[in-house]
Protein backbone atom coordinates (compact mmCIF):
# COMPACT_ATOMS: atom_id res chain seq x y z
CA UNK A 1 0.00 0.00 0.00
CA UNK A 2 1.39 3.66 -0.56
CA UNK A 3 1.70 6.44 1.76
CA UNK A 4 -1.03 8.81 2.29
CA UNK A 5 -0.69 12.05 0.66
CA UNK A 6 -2.10 15.76 1.95
CA UNK A 7 -4.36 15.36 -1.47
CA UNK A 8 -5.82 12.28 -0.75
CA UNK A 9 -9.01 13.41 1.08
CA UNK A 10 -9.29 15.92 -2.17
CA UNK A 11 -8.62 13.22 -4.31
CA UNK A 12 -11.44 10.88 -2.75
CA UNK A 13 -14.20 13.41 -3.15
CA UNK A 14 -14.25 12.85 -7.15
CA UNK A 15 -15.44 9.45 -8.73
CA UNK A 16 -13.20 8.11 -11.10
CA UNK A 17 -14.97 9.15 -14.09
CA UNK A 18 -14.83 12.67 -12.74
CA UNK A 19 -10.88 12.64 -11.97
CA UNK A 20 -10.63 11.06 -15.54
CA UNK A 21 -12.41 14.14 -17.18
CA UNK A 22 -10.58 16.34 -15.37
CA UNK A 23 -7.48 14.91 -16.77
CA UNK A 24 -8.77 15.00 -20.52
CA UNK A 25 -10.10 18.72 -20.40
CA UNK A 26 -6.28 19.04 -18.83
CA UNK A 27 -4.80 17.75 -21.72
CA UNK A 28 -7.11 19.32 -23.91
CA UNK A 29 -6.08 22.55 -22.52
CA UNK A 30 -2.27 21.95 -23.25
CA UNK A 31 -3.21 20.66 -26.99
CA UNK A 32 -4.87 23.90 -27.62
CA UNK A 33 -2.30 25.56 -26.03
CA UNK A 34 0.52 24.19 -28.11
CA UNK A 35 -1.49 24.50 -31.46
CA UNK A 36 -1.76 27.99 -30.76
CA UNK A 37 2.30 28.50 -30.82
CA UNK A 38 2.00 27.61 -34.67
CA UNK A 39 -0.87 30.18 -35.14
CA UNK A 40 0.98 33.13 -35.56
CA UNK A 41 3.58 33.59 -37.78
CA UNK A 42 5.00 37.07 -35.99
CA UNK A 43 8.12 34.83 -34.84
CA UNK A 44 9.15 32.70 -37.59
CA UNK A 45 12.12 34.57 -38.58
CA UNK A 46 13.48 33.37 -34.95
CA UNK A 47 12.39 30.18 -35.11
CA UNK A 48 15.82 28.03 -36.41
CA UNK A 49 15.47 25.89 -39.16
CA UNK A 50 13.22 22.68 -38.25
CA UNK A 51 11.05 24.86 -35.38
CA UNK A 52 8.03 24.76 -36.71
CA UNK A 53 8.29 20.61 -37.54
CA UNK A 54 9.52 19.94 -34.04
CA UNK A 55 6.50 21.95 -32.88
CA UNK A 56 3.98 20.24 -34.69
CA UNK A 57 5.36 17.01 -33.57
CA UNK A 58 5.44 18.07 -29.70
CA UNK A 59 1.67 19.09 -30.75
CA UNK A 60 1.26 14.74 -32.05
CA UNK A 61 2.46 13.74 -29.04
CA UNK A 62 0.25 15.72 -26.98
CA UNK A 63 -2.91 14.96 -28.70
CA UNK A 64 -1.82 10.71 -28.80
CA UNK A 65 -1.76 11.34 -24.94
CA UNK A 66 -5.14 13.37 -24.93
CA UNK A 67 -6.88 10.34 -26.96
CA UNK A 68 -5.53 7.93 -24.45
CA UNK A 69 -6.75 9.77 -21.42
CA UNK A 70 -10.28 10.31 -23.76
CA UNK A 71 -10.21 6.80 -23.90
CA UNK A 72 -9.72 6.21 -20.16
CA UNK A 73 -12.44 8.48 -19.62
CA UNK A 74 -14.92 6.56 -21.99
CA UNK A 75 -14.07 3.58 -20.02
CA UNK A 76 -14.49 5.18 -16.53
CA UNK A 77 -18.30 6.47 -18.09
CA UNK A 78 -19.24 3.05 -18.75
CA UNK A 79 -18.36 3.10 -22.71
CA UNK A 80 -17.42 -0.42 -23.82
CA UNK A 81 -14.31 -1.39 -26.47
CA UNK A 82 -16.62 -1.85 -28.97
CA UNK A 83 -18.08 1.61 -28.49
CA UNK A 84 -14.72 3.47 -28.17
CA UNK A 85 -13.35 1.10 -31.34
CA UNK A 86 -16.08 2.29 -33.36
CA UNK A 87 -15.08 6.04 -33.46
CA UNK A 88 -11.59 5.12 -33.27
CA UNK A 89 -12.14 3.07 -36.65
CA UNK A 90 -10.45 0.17 -35.56
CA UNK A 91 -11.44 -3.29 -33.63
CA UNK A 92 -12.28 -3.69 -30.29
CA UNK A 93 -9.00 -5.90 -29.34
CA UNK A 94 -6.88 -3.72 -31.12
CA UNK A 95 -8.24 -0.65 -29.13
CA UNK A 96 -7.64 -2.70 -26.09
CA UNK A 97 -4.18 -3.49 -27.18
CA UNK A 98 -3.32 0.31 -27.71
CA UNK A 99 -4.27 1.57 -24.88
CA UNK A 100 -4.22 -0.82 -21.79
CA UNK A 101 -1.10 -1.79 -20.59
CA UNK A 102 -0.09 -5.88 -20.96
CA UNK A 103 -0.38 -5.83 -17.15
CA UNK A 104 -4.39 -4.33 -17.08
CA UNK A 105 -5.51 -6.30 -20.49
CA UNK A 106 -8.78 -8.63 -19.66
CA UNK A 107 -8.75 -7.40 -15.90
CA UNK A 108 -12.13 -6.50 -14.09
CA UNK A 109 -12.08 -3.07 -12.78
CA UNK A 110 -11.99 -2.52 -8.81
CA UNK A 111 -13.95 0.27 -6.85
CA UNK A 112 -15.67 1.30 -9.68
CA UNK A 113 -18.67 0.71 -11.92
CA UNK A 114 -17.15 0.18 -15.37
CA UNK A 115 -16.03 -3.37 -15.97
CA UNK A 116 -14.05 -2.58 -19.17
CA UNK A 117 -14.72 -6.53 -20.00
CA UNK A 118 -18.37 -6.07 -20.57
CA UNK A 119 -20.11 -3.91 -23.02
CA UNK A 120 -21.86 -0.60 -21.51
CA UNK A 121 -25.62 -1.19 -21.33
CA UNK A 122 -26.26 2.13 -22.95
CA UNK A 123 -26.69 1.20 -26.51
CA UNK A 124 -27.58 4.45 -27.59
CA UNK A 125 -23.84 5.43 -27.64
CA UNK A 126 -22.91 2.66 -30.01
CA UNK A 127 -23.01 4.39 -33.09
CA UNK A 128 -20.06 6.31 -34.67
CA UNK A 129 -20.85 10.09 -35.12
CA UNK A 130 -21.77 10.18 -39.31
CA UNK A 131 -20.11 12.85 -41.41
CA UNK A 132 -22.02 15.82 -42.61
CA UNK A 133 -20.59 17.44 -44.81
CA UNK A 134 -19.37 15.17 -48.59
CA UNK A 135 -16.20 14.60 -48.43
CA UNK A 136 -13.95 17.81 -50.14
CA UNK A 137 -16.25 20.43 -48.63
CA UNK A 138 -14.50 23.60 -47.59
CA UNK A 139 -15.99 25.43 -45.10
CA UNK A 140 -17.63 28.85 -45.87
CA UNK A 141 -15.14 30.44 -42.92
CA UNK A 142 -12.09 29.61 -44.95
CA UNK A 143 -12.98 32.01 -47.72
CA UNK A 144 -14.36 29.20 -49.94
CA UNK A 145 -11.09 27.76 -52.99
CA UNK A 146 -8.86 30.18 -54.02
CA UNK A 147 -10.01 31.33 -57.68
CA UNK A 148 -8.36 31.00 -60.87
CA UNK A 149 -5.82 29.01 -58.99
CA UNK A 150 -3.27 26.28 -60.70
CA UNK A 151 -1.28 23.62 -60.08
CA UNK A 152 -0.70 21.91 -56.45
CA UNK A 153 -3.58 25.13 -55.16
CA UNK A 154 -5.78 24.55 -57.35
CA UNK A 155 -9.21 23.80 -55.26
CA UNK A 156 -7.50 24.54 -51.93
CA UNK A 157 -8.83 27.10 -49.59
CA UNK A 158 -6.96 30.46 -49.83
CA UNK A 159 -5.54 31.61 -46.42
CA UNK A 160 -6.75 34.75 -45.15
CA UNK A 161 -3.89 37.49 -44.45
CA UNK A 162 -3.60 37.94 -40.37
Amino acid sequence: MSEPTPYDHDRAAYTREALARLVLADNVTEVADSAAGLVATGNDADTGFGGRASQARQLIELAERTLSSAVIYELERGSSWEQIAAYLEIGPDDAEQRFIPPSRRGRKRSRSRTDWTRPAANAFRSSPPRRTTPPGHVPSWTGGPTSGASGPAAGRPSVPAW
